[in-house]
């Protein structure tokens, strides 16, 4: 992923495009800027992307001989370890769009669908959650004024 997974380093449009299996980003544990973003790792997990991180996994070593590839990881703080595709994968092209709870590609927070603040929030920037558990694991909190 783009910039550490920065907020304006993985559009919803480049996801769909590119249509990708898993996302690896690059970033250091604890940096001051917060990377990676939690609307960013919202937009991997509504794509149903396998995420792994170099602050969660250590070194991350893609193989391949062009027809499946694996992946290998230094360490398993919180995923696999090893993961392996065979190809031919079938792209499959989903768009969420509805759930219990909807938040902002642009904020941290969710919402329940009618909050004031939900209403506000541009279409194209939507990312949508089946439960507060899925809102809360994609980094996000819940709206003050709604209580979700």
């Amino acid at each position: 992923m783009g910039h550490h997974g920065s907020t304006s380093s993985t559009s919803t449009e480049f996801l769909s495009k590119v249509n990708p299996q898993v996302a690896i980003i690059s970033v250091g544990a604890g940096n001051t800027y917060g990377h990676p973003a939690p609307g960013t790792l919202s937009k991997l997990q509504a794509a149903g992307l396998k995420v792994y991180r170099t602050d969660l996994n250590g070194n991350i070593v893609v193989s391949t001989d062009g027809k499946s590839y694996s992946i290998d990881t230094e360490k398993n703080l919180t995923l696999p370890t090893t993961t392996v595709i065979t190809a031919p994968v079938i792209p499959v092209t989903t768009t969420v769009s509805t759930g219990k709870y909807v938040g902002s590609v642009k904020s941290n927070k969710y919402h329940i669908p009618t909050c004031r603040y939900a209403e506000n929030i541009n279409s194209e920037n939507e990312i949508w959650f089946k439960d507060a558990a899925a809102a809360k694991a994609a980094g996000y909190v819940p709206c003050g004024v709604c209580k979700p």
